[in-house]
């Protein structure tokens, strides 16, 4: 049997080009590792030195943040084409990248020099399309509002790849160690921040600057979460809402999670509190308000105290609850005397009135809501009923308060713990029964012509 002979390689037509292709759309896809190999076999391949292999081979290199083997590529284009625009370019690049600002600087200038004479001056063409990127830029602004600017900045991330690539541990933490040289008063910066965060809530709690001691209540109340207004409020109308809860929630989730200064954890506690208390949720508002407390106090900056303070009054405000309020008014109190602030300490004194005052009139009062709601289902009532109800609500007030509302007027209560049953079947005397109405009734219910209906047919009557 003859041995088969080893098949050769079938041979590429123009292989140096299709390698020198592949490496250019390989470097447009960002996959320059892989287009530096593609662009080594076009020129391996090549009879001749290929000046755009050499070119797209150099890109690639500075792309990939090699700038010493582009600069030496660069020298070698430079040697087959002084002339060439793009390899001066890439001259140009590679010397700056590596540290060689003076012969960069030399290139570019040379190149000023040559596109002044070359590119004619006051070009249309070009004011027209500069002045339709800055009407774009206008229109998106417009309508994006502060989204333009991410959107110019992911623009110019996707003009300029080399920005993004070749990311790695190394350079991430040479990056961070340069930032914090050239910035190493950021932590400071951003505490100052926080704090003057904190003061610009309690600037808002001034009420001395008000003349008329009315307003003065009016501001107080709406600072304490109190109701003033008769008229129904938007949000009472059903009003449009303009907030998404699950979206703010995540965005909360995230920024607590990323954030790790006690100042920053505080107010973000601040904030998320005072979401909780707007979308009705005061049981997660107390829990984060006590931790934000506790934070607070470990930073031993007295602001951030006083306002979660005030976040814990609204929510027992809220809440009505009447004791803890005034026990939260007072906290807030004490810590505006030891702020030694006079109208915190002006406007906290007035928290306590008016959390005595104004909070829980109804049980303050002896106001008996169950009777004022009776009184209201009365006047509803036809004059013909209006004696039946109002003997329904004398016999109902036996009833104790709290079982009151418990059994449906008119039922038999089913007691299962009582042995003997019940025979009173409801709380108003049954009416008098009239034997002879009742054999009238009956007997004109036998005489009573049957209902003709058009196209109904009895088949019984045939029977």
């Amino acid at each position: 049997m003859l041995a088969l002979k080893k098949e050769e390689a079938p041979e590429v037509f123009r292989e140096a080009i299709l390698y020198r292709e592949w490496g250019h759309r390989l470097a447009s896809l960002g996959s320059y590792p892989l287009a530096i190999d593609y662009f080594k076999k076009a020129s391996k391949l090549a009879e001749v030195e290929d000046l755009r292999s050499l070119i797209g081979h150099c890109r690639a290199l500075l792309r990939n943040a090699k700038y010493f083997k582009a600069e030496k590529l660069s020298g070698k284009c430079m040697t087959l084409d002084p002339d060439h625009y793009k390899a001066r370019q890439m001259r140009m690049k590679a010397l700056f990248q590596i540290g060689e600002f003076g012969h960069s600087l030399a290139h570019a200038y040379a190149d000023i020099v040559e596109d002044e004479s070359r590119f004619q001056v006051n070009d249309p063409e070009v004011q027209r399309q500069v002045r339709l990127k800055g009407l774009q830029r206008v229109i998106a602004k417009l309508y994006m509002g502060l989204l333009a600017i991410d959107k110019d900045f992911l623009e110019e991330i996707v003009s300029h790849p080399e920005i993004v690539a070749s990311a790695n541990r190394s350079s991430t933490l040479e990056l961070l160690a340069l930032a914090n040289r050239m910035f190493p008063l950021k932590q400071k910066c951003l505490d100052a921040l926080y704090k003057m965060v904190a003061w610009v809530y309690i600037d808002t709690r001034n009420l001395m600057c008000l003349e008329n001691e009315e307003m003065k209540t009016r501001y107080l109340k709406h600072h304490l979460g109190i109701r003033v207004a008769m008229l129904p409020r938007d949000i009472d109308l059903a009003w449009m809402p303009t907030v998404n809860p699950k979206e703010t929630l995540k965005m909360f989730r995230r920024r607590l999670a990323l954030a790790s200064a006690p100042l920053e954890l505080v107010w973000l506690y601040h904030e998320f509190c005072k979401f909780l208390i707007d979308i009705n949720r005061f049981d997660l508002a107390r829990f984060y308000a006590k931790k934000g407390r506790d934070l607070a106090q470990k930073t031993d900056y007295d602001q951030w105290i006083l306002n979660i303070d005030h976040l814990t009054l609204r929510i027992e405000i809220h809440q009505n609850n009447r004791n803890e309020a005034k026990d939260a008014a007072i906290l807030a109190l004490a810590c505006a005397r030891k702020l030694d602030i006079d109208y915190l300490i002006d406007f906290y004194e007035r928290a306590v009135q008016a959390v005595e005052a104004e909070l829980d009139v109804e049980r303050i009062g002896d106001f008996d809501g169950i009777a004022a709601r009776q009184q209201l289902i009365l006047d509803l009532m036809p004059p013909g009923m209006k004696g039946e109800v109002d003997f329904l609500w004398r016999r109902m007030d036996v009833v104790p308060a709290r079982r009151r509302l418990s059994v449906m007027p008119g039922c038999k209560p089913i007691d299962r713990k009582f042995k003997m049953p019940s025979t009173r079947r409801t709380i108003l005397p049954s009416p008098r029964k009239d034997p002879e109405r009742d054999a009238r009734i009956a007997l004109l219910k036998q005489h009573v012509p049957p209902l003709r209906r058009p196209g109904f047919v009895n088949f019984e009557e045939f029977e």
